[in-house]
C-alpha cells in the first residue's frame, strides 16, 4: 500500500511524465538531469566544457526549455556521460522513462537472485528516492548483485573483481569496496580489481583524453569543496560525513573528515572480528556483511544508496533469524520508518537551529553493531548459496 501511495502522489505531481517538472516546479528526475546534461554536451561536441557549471546550467535550461535556477551539476568521471549519449538523442522525458524503467527491471532481475520481493522493494523508501530522483542506485546495485553472484554461486573470484570495475563511474564505491576485500582476504577479487581499474584509466584516457584529465582536476579541487557548498543538499547524507557535518556545522571540514574515518575504522573492526565467527563456507553472509558494511567504508552515501541494503535484507532474511520474531519485525518496521522521514527530520532541524542530528546513520549503525557483535543465527547448514 505504501508503495501505492507513493509512487500514485509522484505520478500525479510529474503528470505522468508529460512535463518537464513537476507540479512544484522541480525538474523531472532532478538527479537524471545531470547525467542527461552531461551525455548531452558530449552528443553536441561540447564535451571539452563538461565540467565548466555556466555551461551546464546553460544546457539544463535548453533540456527543460525554460530557465533553470539551481543547478544539478554533472560530477562524475566522462566515461558515464560519454556511454550515456545514445539517451542525449532522445526527448528528456523519454530518456526518463527508459532510465526509470531500466532500473526497475534492475530491481526486479535482483530481487530474483537474491530474494527479496518487488514490492516489499518498492514500498522502501531509498528505491523510491532512486526512482523520483532518477539516480544511478539501481545500476549500482545491478553491479554488486552481479559482483556477489559470481562471488558466491559461481566462484569466479577474478571475473567479481573484474565486473567491480563498472563501478568506477562512481569512484567512492569501487574504493570502499578495497578495504572490504582486504579483510576478507579475497585476493584474486582484488587482483580483479587492479586489472579493471587500470583498464578503466587506460580506457578512459584513450577515448576521452581531454576530459578524463579535466576530470583529475575536477575531482581534487572541486569535488571535495560541494559538500560545503551553500544550498547542497546534506540532509540526504546517511554516513558518518553527512551525520558530522549536520551535527558540529562549525567545525572544520578535516575534523568531519577525521571523525569519519575514526568511524570508519571502528566497523572494518567489528568486521574483522565478526567474520572469524563465521565460516568461510557462508560466502553468502559474509557477502551480506560486506554489504552492510558499505555505508561505513563510504564517505558519500546518500538515502538512494541504502537501495544497496536490499541485498543484506534479502540474503539474511533467507539464511538468517535475524529477522524473525517480534524483535525482528521491530527492527525491520524501524529502519523503514528511519529512511522514510530522516531527511525531512534533519532538514527540519537545521532550518530551526542551525545543526540537526540526522536519524538514519545512528539507527542503522545500532543494527550493524548488534549484527556483528551477536551470534550469527544463521539457519541450518549454510553452504553460502544465495
Amino acid at each position: 500500500m505504501t508503495s501505492i501511495l507513493l509512487l500514485l502522489g509522484w505520478l500525479i505531481s510529474i503528470r505522468g511524465f508529460s512535463s518537464y517538472r513537476d507540479a512544484f516546479g522541480t525538474p523531472l528526475g532532478p538527479d537524471f538531469l545531470q547525467f542527461y546534461t552531461g551525455a548531452k554536451l558530449f552528443a553536441e561536441g561540447r564535451s571539452d566544457q563538461l565540467y565548466d557549471f555556466q555551461v551546464q546550467i546553460e544546457a539544463q535550461s535548453e533540456i527543460l526549455h525554460s530557465p533553470q535556477e539551481y543547478l544539478h551539476p554533472y560530477i562524475y568521471p566522462p566515461l558515464l556521460a560519454w556511454g550515456l549519449q545514445p539517451l542525449a538523442h532522445l526527448d528528456y522525458r523519454v530518456a526518463f522513462l527508459i532510465w526509470s524503467m531500466g532500473g526497475l527491471l534492475i530491481l526486479w532481475r535482483v530481487g530474483k537472485v537474491f530474494r527479496f520481493g518487488f514490492g516489499f522493494a518498492l514500498g522502501w523508501f531509498p528505491i523510491f528516492a532512486a526512482l523520483s530522483y532518477g539516480q544511478n542506485s539501481f545500476l549500482s546495485l545491478g553491479v554488486i548483485a552481479l559482483i556477489g553472484w559470481l562471488w558466491v554461486e559461481r566462484g569466479a573470484l577474478f571475473l567479481a573483481g573484474l565486473s567491480a570495475g563498472l563501478l568506477l563511474y562512481k569512484p567512492q564505491l569501487f574504493v570502499a569496496f578495497v578495504p572490504i576485500f582486504l579483510i576478507l582476504k579475497e585476493w584474486r577479487i582484488l587482483q580483479g580489481m587492479v586489472v579493471s581499474g587500470t583498464l578503466y584509466l587506460l580506457i578512459s584516457f584513450y577515448l576521452v583524453p581531454e576530459q578524463s584529465w579535466a576530470y583529475g582536476r575536477f575531482a581534487i579541487e572541486r569535488i571535495p569543496l560541494l559538500v560545503a557548498a551553500p544550498g547542497f543538499p546534506i540532509t540526504q547524507f546517511f554516513d558518518p560525513n553527512g551525520f558530522f557535518r549536520l551535527l558540529f556545522p562549525q567545525m572544520s571540514s578535516w575534523i568531519h573528515t577525521a571523525l569519519s574515518m575514526a568511524v570508519m575504522l571502528f566497523f572494518l573492526r567489528l568486521f574483522w572480528i565478526w567474520l572469524k565467527s563465521i565460516s568461510v563456507e557462508s560466502k553468502s553472509i559474509r557477502l551480506a556483511g560486506a554489504v552492510l558494511i558499505l555505508p561505513w567504508t563510504n564517505l558519500y552515501f546518500l538515502v538512494y544508496d541504502w537501495t544497496l541494503l536490499l541485498i543484506a535484507y534479502g540474503i539474511l532474511k533467507n539464511q538468517s533469524k535475524i529477522f524473525e520474531g517480534e524483535q525482528g519485525r521491530w527492527g525491520i518496521g524501524l529502519l523503514w520508518i528511519v529512511a522514510l522521514v530522516s531527511c525531512s527530520v534533519a532538514k527540519g532541524m537545521k532550518e530551526q537551529w542551525g545543526f540537526a542530528v540526522q536519524l538514519a546513520p545512528l539507527i542503522l549503525g545500532y543494527f550493524t553493531y548488534k549484527f556483528f557483535t551477536a551470534p550469527s543465527r544463521l539457519k541450518g547448514n549454510s553452504m553460502g548459496t544465495i
